[in-house]
């Protein structure tokens, strides 16, 4: 009796053929859709590229409680959260801190950081202010 064993596929194969076959499908679909992925992409930086703040404020989860996350004000600013989170922890921005994790910024405070920014500077975003 001949028995044949089963060739034995590593998790690591099984892995690289996944990567290989999702790498193909997304280069196949951005083939497909590149026109107008490139459209979306430069009507986004020419509404709010960088250097160009975002006019509105967004509106806060509950309208009572005029703040904004640091996640909200970092996407106003277009920079990264961890620089506004570091202009808090300077004392350049006030804060209500919830716990360790989530901290809320006067809309206030923003505007006028954002003034104060922009009379120093002349530039239209309070980055690297």
């Amino acid at each position: 009796m001949i028995v044949y064993a089963a060739p034995i596929i590593t998790k690591h194969q099984i892995l690289a053929a996944g990567s290989t076959a999702l790498t193909k499908a997304f280069h196949d679909w951005l083939d497909e859709n590149r026109e107008p992925l490139l459209q979306i992409i430069a009507h986004a930086l020419s509404t709010s590229g960088p250097g160009k703040p975002t006019d509105e404020i967004p509106p806060p989860a509950d309208p009572k409680r005029p703040y904004l996350t640091t996640t909200e004000v970092a996407r106003r600013w277009n920079c990264c959260v961890h620089t506004v989170r570091r202009k808090v922890r300077a004392g350049e921005l006030p804060r209500l801190r919830m716990s360790q994790r989530h901290i809320l910024i006067p809309i206030e405070a923003v505007l006028r950081f954002e003034k104060d920014a922009n009379l120093a500077t002349g530039a239209g975003s309070p980055r690297g202010a």
